[in-house]
């Protein structure tokens, strides 16, 4: 599923959600544009140049089928490829170690900044699966933009593996003395 071959290089945005909600209703799945933050600030991009999101769908699918439906629907109509995290991943790596410990300590609230090696072990985890899609898309000499503190670990490890990338990180929260 690699976006076609262009002679310009792709911008890949890589951000912990994807510019999109799920939801699911009686008649069916229902996904839209996320109306605000990152996403519409960044859409813009997409009209001048060849740009793709990459991030979790905030959604985990009920099968096999609704997640091509997914798949399909976010890759057509909004140039966005998902990263599907677990349940049990989302506790651990979102609302555990990036919200629990990096957080508080980036706000310099040490004092309720909490640790858990379990947490820390899925937040490199996940930061390994957003990899494994970026490897999926990026060409060597693609430019790979992450966002914000869920995905620190992330520009190490796309260095490290396509070396000749050009890699972007922005910081969304203060980044401490």
């Amino acid at each position: 599923m690699k976006p076609e071959e262009t002679k310009t290089h792709k911008t890949i945005i890589v951000a912990n959600r994807l510019p999109v909600s799920i939801s699911r209703r009686k008649e069916g799945l229902k996904i839209q544009q996320s109306p605000g933050g990152l996403a519409a600030g960044l859409r813009s991009l997409q009209e001048k140049r060849d740009v793709i999101f990459i991030g979790w769908p905030g959604y985990w699918p009920s099968g096999r089928e609704e997640r091509a439906e997914i798949e399909s629907t976010l890759i057509n109509r909004y140039l966005s490829y998902p990263v599907f995290i677990e349940p049990s991943e989302v506790n651990q790596y979102y609302y555990g170690f990036a919200n629990r410990t990096l957080w508080p300590l980036f706000h310099y609230f040490s004092t309720f900044s909490d640790y858990s090696q379990t947490e820390w072990a899925a937040y490199k985890r996940v930061n390994r699966k957003f990899l494994q899609k970026i490897h999926s898309l990026a060409g060597p000499e693609d430019t790979v933009w992450v966002h914000d503190y869920h995905l620190m670990l992330l520009p190490f490890l796309i260095r490290k593996s396509l070396p000749r990338s050009a890699v972007g990180f922005f910081l969304h929260i203060p980044f401490p003395s």
